[in-house]
């Protein structure tokens, strides 16, 4: 499972650097911790404070982020070299970027609650918290994503608006697939637009 989790986190960063729309769009998804790979970590980080600067998501523009004195007293973060940012780039670069990156970065939320709630049982294990810490640690671990998927199911249809055959399609495909509205639409729409 690490080996595939560390190449859908390439494929997220490739994704977001070959599309702003798509970074726009799910890094609000996603925080640093969600990432497994420190270096991946950094990179998103970078790609954050990049957007909040209003400077370009891009290879040269992430390296010299990464390397600001500012960013490197990011509390909790823990730099990597020099040689590993360059070869980490390179590497998502290379990575092929993926549609429906939504549906992965929920995937990285759900490993990121499940290496949180590993690292907080052994804890509970070694005597290094008691029980009530652990309840409330495991509270907030379970609640780390709560808002966005809130968020995300606010979405609706109006069926009223229209044609009855794009209704049913639409519904057999949430049916099915069980995917948000959103996803769907989007995914019918994108299909008809050759059609139309």
């Amino acid at each position: 499972m690490h080996d595939t989790l560390f190449n859908i986190e390439r494929s997220i960063l490739s994704s977001f650097i070959f599309s702003y729309n798509t970074f726009v769009n799910c890094f609000l998804f996603l925080k640093k911790e969600t990432f497994s790979h420190p270096p991946h970590q950094g990179v998103f980080l970078a790609m954050v404070k990049l957007e909040d600067k209003g400077f370009p998501i891009d290879e040269e523009f992430i390296k010299k982020e990464i390397l600001d004195k500012d960013f490197l007293a990011t509390p909790n973060y823990i730099p990597p070299k020099k040689e590993e940012i360059e070869g980490t780039l390179i590497e998502i670069l290379s990575a092929n970027p993926i549609t429906n990156v939504k549906h992965y970065c929920l995937e990285l939320q759900k490993e990121h609650i499940k290496r949180e709630t590993k690292l907080l049982t052994l804890k509970l294990q070694n005597n290094d918290i008691s029980i009530v810490q652990f309840k409330n640690a495991l509270e907030k671990i379970e609640n780390l994503y709560k808002k966005e998927e809130s968020e995300s199911q606010t979405f609706s249809i109006d069926y009223s608006r229209i044609p009855q055959f794009l209704g049913d399609v639409i519904k057999d495909l949430m049916a099915v697939n069980n995917y948000p509205p959103s996803m769907v639409l989007s995914t019918v729409l994108t299909s008809m637009a050759g059609l139309i």
